[in-house]
């Protein structure tokens, strides 16, 4: 198996599971403090997928890709809402790259990079002049990238493009490493992998200040090395097990700031603050946060989530995640539990309400307020003037009372929007309008 979320699920993640995670409750070792915070902020989406989805990537609040165990790739042109399927390969794929909304990547095995350069309808094959099958992928800008493979026994190989993946060179080959889970460059010359060595029992990451000429290897770990993110040259994340490492000078030195007894399969970072590191306890899928540089770490909830394999935030506040069977969730407030909507319940309604939004016009925030006569599951969205679904505030069960729920539409265009909610047998919607 060539990708690290395959590995996860296929293999390693069950000797994991016989081994280690048969366990009722999660325990949290603290290495530095971790809060607890059982709900999350995380609602499910129909991912239009029942295999297992490796990897996932979004342009901005509306566009998105996902890659799938089926080697499907699917599009989403409403944040989500609804995917369409826009490619089956022919070969095995791992792991993909979009640069923006049209030109994307897919790495697969025979040798083959896949580019597309409108938006998935159409995909051609660039082959490498060998056989190998490519785990991971990366691009610095429209012309330079890189791509990693296994060469076998404990080698890897890393290959280059001058020229937007139309034609792939050999660059180098990497000893003490077998699988090449992930690959990053932070400029040029500066570069990094991480995976899994001598049969994905133990991890590595290694580093390069030569293009990726040479590579020297800064840790090793215990477990495999699932993935790692750096936000600048000098401050990344790698995550290993059931560990979280930081680095502040470029992957020379690695500090431990969390540690479960679960597994972390990925990691997503929006700045040097603010990142997720998600995967495995048991059966439930696992998410933590930091906002300070991983110093605390708070844990979140997807319900009814299996094992989380991939993850793509746009900022700190709009993210998916994705994982086993298609799985899919999103947040809009970070993965923490609701903030926007507040609630008065002294005096309970008579009727079920769905109040204008004010101000109205808005820019770029604006509130909606509902009634609710009694406990309900509230669903409350907003759609785009073609009724596409750009974004849900409310997706719970409420107590009776009138709430307030706010929309920051800082990430929309100016136009006319509606909004709709669902209580019961209560059904409304409305019109406003974003002014920018």
């Amino acid at each position: 198996m060539i990708e690290k979320r395959k590995n996860l699920v296929l293999g390693q993640l069950n000797r994991e599971q016989v081994m280690k995670y048969h366990f009722a409750v999660l325990i949290i070792l603290l290495l530095i403090s971790i809060e607890t915070n059982a709900q999350g902020g995380w609602y499910p989406l129909q991912s239009g997928e029942t295999e297992h989805i490796m990897s996932i990537q979004f342009i901005d609040a509306q566009t998105g890709y996902y890659i799938s165990t089926s080697n499907a790739c699917f599009r989403t042109t409403n944040g989500g809402a609804q995917w369409s399927l826009v490619e089956i390969f022919g070969s095995e794929i791992s792991d993909m790259k979009f640069l923006n909304a049209t030109t994307g990547y897919v790495t697969a095995c025979g040798g083959n990079v896949y580019r597309t350069t409108n938006s998935g309808i159409e995909w051609n094959a660039y082959n490498t002049g060998t056989s190998y099958c490519f785990s991971s992928i990366t691009f610095l800008n429209s012309l330079t990238g890189w791509i990693a493979a296994y060469a076998g026994g404990n080698v890897a190989t890393i290959f280059k493009t001058l020229n937007g993946g139309v034609n792939w060179f050999f660059l180098s080959t990497v000893t003490g490493i077998e699988n090449v889970y992930r690959i990053q460059f932070t400029d040029v010359q500066t570069g990094m992998i991480g995976g899994g060595r001598n049969n994905d029992f133990d991890g590595v990451f290694l580093r390069t200040t030569n293009g990726g000429a040479n590579w020297v290897s800064s840790l090793l770990t215990a477990q495999v090395i699932d993935d790692f993110m750096f936000v600048n040259a000098q401050t990344g994340w790698a995550i290993s097990g059931g560990d979280v490492l930081r680095s502040t000078n470029g992957g020379l030195n690695w500090i431990g700031q969390v540690h479960v007894a679960g597994h972390f399969s990925d990691c997503f970072f929006v700045d040097v603050n603010t990142g997720w590191a998600q995967g495995l306890a048991g059966s439930d899928g696992i998410i933590y946060k930091t906002t300070n540089s991983g110093l605390n770490w708070t844990s979140q909830s997807a319900a009814g989530a299996y094992n989380l394999l991939a993850m793509y935030f746009i900022n700190s506040q709009t993210g998916w995640t994705a994982g086993l069977l298609g799985k899919m969730y999103k947040t809009t407030t970070g993965g923490s539990q609701l903030t926007g909507v507040s609630v008065n319940n002294e005096d309970i309604p008579t009727s079920y309400l769905l109040e204008q939004n004010y101000p109205n016009p808005f820019n770029p925030v604006t509130n909606i307020k509902f009634h609710l006569t009694e406990a309900s599951f509230v669903k409350l969205t907003v759609f785009d003037i073609q009724g596409r679904e750009v974004e849900t505030l409310v997706n719970e069960k409420l107590d009776a009372g009138v709430y307030t729920a706010g929309w920051n539409a800082s990430d929309m265009s100016s136009g006319v929007y509606m909004y709709k909610i669902e209580a019961l047998t209560f059904s409304e919607v409305k019109k406003m309008i974003l002014l920018k």
